[in-house]
C-alpha cells in the first residue's frame, strides 16, 4: 500500500519541565504536535509531609548512619518555603478571605496548605474564614505562568544536601543541625535559578528560611523535653480554661459554684478569674467576660448537642495559657536539659538527683520519640545554646 491509516492504541507519555517546553514551542514543528498532546501540570510539592516521604522512602535507607529525629522533616518544610509565593488579596473574590491569607508568613503558609493548620493569632471569625478557604488559597495564583510551585528547590538538591551531610563522618549521626549547615553553605553559592529570585516580603527569602526551619526545629526538640521531663501536663492550659469558663458563667449569672472539696456551695472563685485574664491580657473583666460566653453562646446555637471545642473556638486564648503554663516552669525545663546535656558528656559533676531526672528524660526521649544518645546530645545542645544560656 502507497497509504494506510493505522490506529495505533498507545498513549506516549513524557516529561519535562517549564523551560524545555517553551523552547519546543518555539520550534516549527509544535503545531504538528499541539493538537496531539494533552499537558498535565505537576507542580514541585507544596505539602510538607507528602515532601518528607521522598526523603524516608528514597534517601533515609541509603544512608548506613543513624539519621537523627526530624532531619527530613527539616528538609522538606525548607524546600516546600521555597516553592511558595505571597498570596495576593485582589485576586481573592472573598476580600475578608484575601486580607486574611495575605498576611500569611511562609510558615504559617506552608502549614495550612499541609495539615490545614489555622494561626492562632486569629479571632474565631477570621479562623473560620481561613479554615474555609484553603483550597482559594493553594489555587490563587494556579492560572498564571509563575504559579506556585514552579520554582524552588527540587528532590535532586534536598537528596544532594542529605547525602552530602551522611558523608561527614566527624559528626556522631545525620543531625538537622548537620543538614543546616550544609544548607546554609548552599544558599551562599547563589549557583541555581531559585537562590537568584528577589525576595518578596518574607517569601522567596531562601536564605532566611534556613533560620525559620532551625527555629521550627527547636520548638520540637523543646515539646519532646517537655513531655519528657514530666514537669508540664500538655492537656493543663484546656483544664484550666474549663474551669475559667465555668466559674465566669456563675459569676456573670450571680450563682454560687459547688466545690467538691468542702462540699460547700461557693462564690465563683475571684483569683483564679483575676489570674486567667491577666495571663490573657483582658482589658476590663466584666467586658471580657460578657463576650466570652457570647462567643460560647453563639457557638452552641450553631453546633447543637456537641460540646463545645474551647480550643477551635478560642484558639489563641488556648494558646497564650499553653505559653504561660510553660513560661512558669521554663527554668526547670532548662535545669533538666543541661543535665541531659552533661551527662551525654559524662559530666561527674551532677547532683544525684539532677542525674535521675536527667536519666529519666534520656529514656523517654530515646524509648518514645526515637533518638539515641548521639542525636539527643546533638539537639539538647542545641536547644540549650540558643534559648536556656544565659
Amino acid at each position: 500500500l502507497q497509504m494506510s491509516n493505522l490506529p495505533i492504541n498507545a498513549v506516549m507519555v513524557a516529561s519535562s519541565n517549564e523551560l524545555h517546553l517553551s523552547a519546543f514551542r518555539q520550534h516549527p514543528e509544535y503545531n504538528s504536535f499541539r493538537g496531539r498532546i494533552v499537558r498535565l501540570r505537576m507542580s514541585y510539592l507544596l505539602d510538607v509531609n507528602r515532601e518528607r516521604e521522598i526523603y524516608d522512602g528514597q534517601i533515609v535507607p541509603q544512608i548506613p548512619r543513624h539519621v537523627a529525629p526530624h532531619t527530613t522533616y527539616v528538609a522538606a518544610l525548607w524546600a516546600v518555603l521555597t516553592r511558595l509565593r505571597r498570596p495576593d488579596a485582589s485576586e481573592f473574590t472573598d476580600s475578608d478571605l484575601g486580607a486574611i491569607a495575605a498576611s500569611l508568613t511562609p510558615l504559617e503558609k506552608a502549614d495550612l496548605l499541609t495539615d490545614g493548620l489555622v494561626p492562632s493569632r486569629f479571632d474565631a471569625d477570621q479562623a473560620n474564614i481561613l479554615a474555609g478557604g484553603i483550597e482559594a488559597v493553594e489555587l490563587q495564583g494556579a492560572s498564571s505562568s509563575d504559579y506556585e510551585g514552579i520554582n524552588g528547590a527540587s528532590p535532586r538538591e534536598i537528596r544532594m544536601l542529605l547525602l552530602d551531610a551522611a558523608a561527614d563522618l566527624e559528626e556522631p549521626c545525620v543531625s538537622p543541625l548537620t543538614f543546616l549547615s550544609r544548607l546554609q553553605e548552599f544558599c551562599d553559592r547563589d549557583d541555581y535559578e531559585f537562590l537568584k529570585e528577589q525576595p518578596d516580603g518574607a517569601y522567596r527569602d531562601h536564605s532566611a528560611f534556613v533560620d525559620v526551619v532551625k527555629q521550627r526545629w527547636l520548638d520540637m526538640v523543646e515539646s519532646e523535653l517537655r513531655a519528657a521531663s514530666g514537669l508540664i501536663d500538655e492537656h493543663s492550659h484546656l483544664g484550666l480554661f474549663n474551669r475559667y469558663v465555668t466559674h465566669v458563667s456563675h459569676w456573670v449569672k450571680k450563682e454560687r459554684i459547688f466545690n467538691p472539696v468542702t462540699g460547700q456551695d461557693e462564690e465563683a472563685d475571684a483569683e483564679l478569674m483575676r489570674s486567667v485574664e491577666e495571663k490573657l491580657g483582658a482589658d476590663g473583666a466584666q467586658a471580657f467576660r460578657n463576650e466570652l460566653l457570647s462567643g460560647i453562646a453563639a457557638w452552641a446555637i450553631d453546633h447543637p448537642d456537641q460540646q463545645v471545642d474551647y480550643e477551635a473556638l478560642f484558639p489563641s486564648y488556648i494558646e497564650q495559657l499553653r505559653q504561660a503554663y510553660f513560661d512558669d516552669r521554663r527554668g526547670q525545663v532548662g535545669e533538666i536539659g543541661q543535665a541531659i546535656v552533661a551527662l551525654l558528656k559524662d559530666d561527674d559533676t551532677l547532683e544525684e538527683d539532677q542525674r535521675e531526672a536527667a536519666q529519666h528524660a534520656l529514656q523517654v526521649l530515646v524509648g518514645v520519640y526515637g533518638y539515641e544518645r548521639s542525636s539527643a546530645k546533638v539537639a539538647l545542645g542545641a536547644l540549650v545554646d540558643a534559648r536556656y544560656r544565659e
